[in-house]
């Protein structure tokens, strides 16, 4: 009974993980909290960055236009037994302003449908759109529940762009984890944010008066 609830319960409580935006107060919140043995995951000339709980392993993918530059993949893997995993996937290119433009709501959709159904979900998920316009900052992502075999897994897909950078996020936790496994996987979506996210909250932060 628990497991079917947890079904039930899955996309939704993950669906709201993957519309964060990078405010200033979740950049204070992250700062105060991240535990300092972290790896810290920021491409040279991403927008964005990330946090997993070690360092995870890297993988070099091309395109198939020779044209566009390769791109190392961040792979996180976190195995407590057989039945007890993480793995997170993310990958930052650098963008023009002009390429920015060109990736509207409805082709977003398309890329995120495609990561659905290469993920082999039994059904699309509804997809959730967000614009964070002082930043032009666009979020857009789903979540759902599959089954792998015995597993029945949260699977998150996200891609996040600024007019500099895009960045693909794909993730599955396995139901089995538990509470610390939850935690671990929403602690690393909770972490993708601006690079210059820390500075604002800085600049933004009353003056305090000296003694």
């Amino acid at each position: 009974m628990e497991k079917i609830i947890w079904e039930k319960l899955a996309g939704g409580i993950f669906l709201f993980l993957v519309m964060m935006t990078a405010t200033v107060s979740m950049a204070q919140d992250a700062s105060q909290n991240t535990p300092q043995e972290t790896f810290k995951y920021s491409p040279p000339g991403c927008d964005f960055k990330a946090e997993f709980p070690h360092e995870p392993g890297f993988v070099r993918r091309c395109p198939s236009d020779p044209t566009q530059p390769c791109n190392d993949v961040a792979q996180y893997t976190s195995r407590k037994d057989f039945d007890k995993t993480i793995n997170v996937e993310m990958s930052c290119t650098v963008l023009t302003p002009e390429v920015y433009e060109t990736y509207t709501r409805d082709n977003l959709e398309e890329i995120i449908l495609k990561l659905v159904r290469d993920a082999n979900l039994p059904e699309a998920p509804p997809i959730e759109y967000q614009v964070e316009a002082e930043n032009d900052l666009k979020i857009i992502g789903t979540s759902g529940v599959k089954t792998a075999g015995y597993s029945t897994k949260i699977f998150v897909t996200q891609i996040w762009l600024t007019p500099g950078s895009l960045m693909t996020v794909e993730g599955e936790m396995s139901l089995e984890n538990g509470p610390e496994g939850d935690k671990e996987f929403a602690d690393i979506l909770r972490s993708i944010m601006l690079v210059d996210a820390d500075q604002e909250a800085l600049e933004d932060a009353p003056a305090t008066a000296a003694n």
